[in-house]
């Protein structure tokens, strides 16, 4: 999941407004280097209270869309829609009032960065605000039309501007239904045709009153190996129900196959253990022991290991084998381990044709995902 503030303050609009205007106000690169950011911030804000990066990012407002009670959200929204740079301070509200409200409504279940005293956890979020306020001012493209206003420096013409502006008119987040997410899965199951995936296994979720699809792409239907894995989640459901013909087929492209979902190997560490281990689950879920997933993740020896499935022979002497605890049993689970030179093979690819890299390693070592036997839902028709 994206955990830029860019992407967070505009939400769905972001990707909605797929002109010129819009791309070179926020581009891809700026969001990139403030999620390094954050993920630098993330780490040295976890030695007092843990943590991870994307958390403070991943609510936006409550489900009916009321933003109401979120006045310095909206000042943050405002001020970036205008093509200018908000201010520490503001960034800062912004920031502080996210923390509160996922406190409010999360309870309990916070990471302990959200457990923290207000002004503990506001001089934490004060760092964050320079740090992306400093970044902002430091990208050439958003910080000219903050600086000196002058369209053709940043190459937008009035007429696309125009679109800019108009996106204040857009209502609150769309709402993810049936037709749109057919639509969705329809279209990036006709991508993975045009890259020559002939098959495609389509597994509709829901997880906590959550949607969410499943696509697991391969060039038959054993899926030996599979090519791509995309999971989309409710929030991008929702992101892509705005989206219709071209312009969603174009976003989905370039999730997929365009932006790189890593740039760095320490920079991008988090994700891509989630992404990892998510990927093995959703291809070999007899990995699971008595209904428990694990990730073993050795940033000191740059590694990321996931638990071999059941039945799965293994050489005691692999030096790759990591034996160890899952869940609550005492017995002792092999782990496979993927090193340094693997991991850095995921740099600079989209996320399904990264997943299909991790897919290729798996099936080399414990052959076909068990989901190609699996009864596939007809695909969406395209």
């Amino acid at each position: 999941m994206s955990f830029d503030p860019i992407t967070w303050v505009v939400g769905f609009i972001l990707t909605k407004a797929t002109n010129q205007g819009l791309e070179l106000a926020f581009p891809q690169t700026l969001r990139r280097d403030l999620e390094r950011e954050i993920e630098m911030w993330a780490s040295s804000a976890s030695e007092m209270a843990y943590i991870h990066p994307a958390a403070l990012f991943s609510v936006v407002s409550p489900d009916d869309g009321d933003m109401t009670d979120r006045p310095a959200l909206e000042r943050l929204r405002g001020q970036l829609l205008d093509l200018a740079i908000p201010t520490k301070n503001e960034w800062l509200e912004g920031l502080f009032e996210q923390w509160s409200f996922i406190r409010r409504e999360l309870g309990e279940d916070v990471q302990p960065f959200f457990r923290l005293g207000a002004d503990d956890a506001r001089s934490h979020l004060s760092t964050l605000s320079e740090r992306i306020y400093r970044r902002c001012c430091q990208d050439e493209k958003m910080a000219l039309p903050h600086v000196v206003q002058e369209l053709d420096k940043i190459k937008v013409t009035l007429d696309e501007l125009r679109q800019f502006h108009a996106l204040k008119a857009i209502p609150s987040q769309p709402i993810a239904d049936d037709a749109a997410i057919q639509d969705i899965t329809r279209a990036a199951v006709k991508l993975g045709l045009q890259k020559g995936w002939s098959d495609c296994l389509v597994m509709h979720l829901e997880i906590a009153a959550k949607k969410k699809v499943q696509l697991v792409f391969g060039r038959s239907a054993a899926f030996a190996p599979a090519t791509g894995v995309m999971e989309i989640d409710e929030e991008r459901l929702t992101i892509w129900a705005s989206l219709h013909g071209e312009v969603l087929s174009s976003a989905l492209a370039g999730t997929m196959f365009g932006i790189p979902l890593f740039t760095g190997l320490m920079e991008s560490w988090n994700s891509m253990v989630e992404f990892i281990g998510s990927t093995a689950r959703t291809l070999y879920p007899n990995c699971l022991r008595n209904g428990w997933f694990g990730i073993s993740a050795r940033v000191d020896l740059q590694t990321i290991g996931v638990p071999v499935p059941i039945g799965t022979k293994i050489d005691q002497g692999d030096d790759r084998i990591t034996m160890m605890k899952l869940g609550n049993s005492e017995e002792l689970v092999p782990f496979l381990n993927f090193r340094t030179h693997q991991l850095n093979e995921l740099l600079g690819l989209g996320e399904v044709e990264a997943a299909g890299r991790v897919a290729e390693w798996l099936f080399l070592e414990w052959g076909p995902s068990p989901l190609g036997t699996r009864k596939k839902e007809p695909p969406p028709s395209t």
